[in-house]
């Protein structure tokens, strides 16, 4: 129960906030964001689970969080997808595949 709370806690720190007025746009239904909303999150929790920021590192479950977020559109999650699977890091080490996930995340 602590971990999860830790998650939910950080998770809130690494989103935008600290007297920033943040508005989503207004062309975005109700829909539309809480898939963008999601997708953070999702990528938030890989960067956690990446780094062991309040859970243990576990590249694994990193990596099964960026794969949640990378195929909605999530650049953050595409790169560190992609570097996961350059390095070899939770997953069997594939340069090619990596390759592919930085590049939709350089958008070439």
């Amino acid at each position: 129960m602590r971990a999860l709370f830790v998650i939910i806690l950080l998770t809130a720190l690494v989103l935008p906030s600290g007297g920033v007025s943040v508005s989503p746009p207004s062309d975005l239904s109700g829909a539309d964001l809480q898939t963008l909303q999601t997708q953070v999150v999702q990528a938030n929790l890989g960067v956690l689970y990446e780094n062991g920021l309040g859970v243990p590192q576990d590249y694994g479950k990193a990596r099964q969080w960026y794969e949640h977020a990378a195929p909605q559109g999530d650049a953050n999650a595409q790169n560190n997808l992609g570097y996961l699977y350059v390095d070899g890091k939770g997953v069997p080490k594939d340069e090619k595949r990596g390759v592919e996930w930085i590049r939709k995340f350089k958008g070439c």
